[in-house]
């Protein structure tokens, strides 16, 4: 570092024993300039908005603001717990998460294995474009098709049941409640399998290819080089998404859950379709009561983040690896 920054800025540049931190701030004065924005946007648009929380502990008005609006301490919080579609929510909440979890989660990691053992070529080529192509599909044509797809009507759904003679008449699977968790997290590993692969391709990509070749010249399979070689390498990342995306399990938001509920769900299924952030759009932006959603959201962080903790520390105590 000392060689460095006299490199740049001349021998008489003043260093002590130490790197001062100007000094620092001077050599890297480039790549601090670019992550200006980023910082800037984290504040503006994650950090300074939490001062709006404060509407959580209040009976809050647009017209009185933050300031002239009724203190009520957890009112919002009791009101919540003792509200008959907590317990309904929260089902529902976990439920889906951890259904995404069980399947959605593992589906990239044993694809990303399927086509590392492709050779390269026209096919591997199209497999993977194939299956990155529906992530850039939006929810609501998805939806238009899935709901076509099952429908009572003209479903080809139903009726390849029907022909296959395994229902005497046509089920409105939309419309009941038992199917509608499985048909969220099939839809889900539709639409995000490929791109969600993209990460495990490039982590198996950085493995060194001189230990394939000696575990051929050991004479272990395919099967054992994945077990021996493939799969240990991919394990740090797995607990690092692992530990990720059990955050995400009540924050239907940051895995873009929320709009493929409200476009698959309806109020005949609403004890399944219903999950938290849907209960604070309807509260919140729909019957206008903020303090209660903003309670809610509150409540969902606090989940979020104890479940990224407890994952973090399993992860640490199994494999050894951890985020903080």
């Amino acid at each position: 570092m000392r060689q460095m920054l006299q490199k740049s800025y001349g021998p008489n540049i003043k260093l002590g024993k130490r790197i001062t931190l100007s000094g620092s701030l001077v050599y890297y004065r480039y790549i601090y300039l670019m992550m200006i924005p980023g910082i800037a946007a984290y504040f503006f648009f994650s950090y300074l908005p939490m001062y709006g929380m404060i509407i959580a502990f209040q009976n809050f008005s647009i017209i009185d603001g933050f300031r002239g609006s009724e203190w009520i301490g957890l009112k919002n919080f009791a009101d919540f717990f003792g509200d008959s579609d907590f317990s309904m929510t929260l089902r529902s909440t976990l439920a889906i998460g951890i259904l995404r979890i069980a399947f959605s989660f593992p589906a990239p990691i044993i694809f990303a294995l399927m086509l590392n053992e492709l050779k390269d070529g026209y096919f591997k080529k199209a497999s993977q474009t194939i299956s990155y192509l529906p992530h850039f599909i939006s929810w609501a044509t998805i939806g238009a098709i899935v709901l076509t797809f099952i429908s009572v009507d003209m479903g080809p759904l139903n009726s390849l049941l029907i022909k296959a003679g395994l229902m005497d008449k046509p089920i409105h699977f939309i419309a009941v409640g038992k199917y509608f968790w499985p048909i969220v997290v099939s839809t889900d590993i539709w639409r995000e399998l490929g791109w969600n692969t993209i990460f495990y391709i490039a982590v198996i990509s950085t493995i060194d290819k001189q230990m394939y070749e000696s575990a051929i010249v050991d004479g272990a399979g395919k099967w054992k080089q994945v077990l021996s070689i493939t799969m240990p390498n991919l394990i740090p990342a797995i607990a690092i998404m692992l530990i990720l995306n059990m955050g995400n399990i009540v924050n239907a938001q940051a895995t873009d859950l929320f709009n493929q509920l409200l476009v698959l769900r309806n109020d005949v299924i609403r004890e399944y379709s219903d999950v938290l952030d849907v209960y604070v759009y309807k509260q919140g932006l729909g019957d206008g009561m903020y303090s209660y959603a903003a309670a809610v959201g509150i409540f969902k962080g606090v989940v979020s983040l104890a479940l990224v903790l407890g994952a973090n520390k399993i992860s640490k105590l199994i494999t050894n690896k951890s985020i903080l």
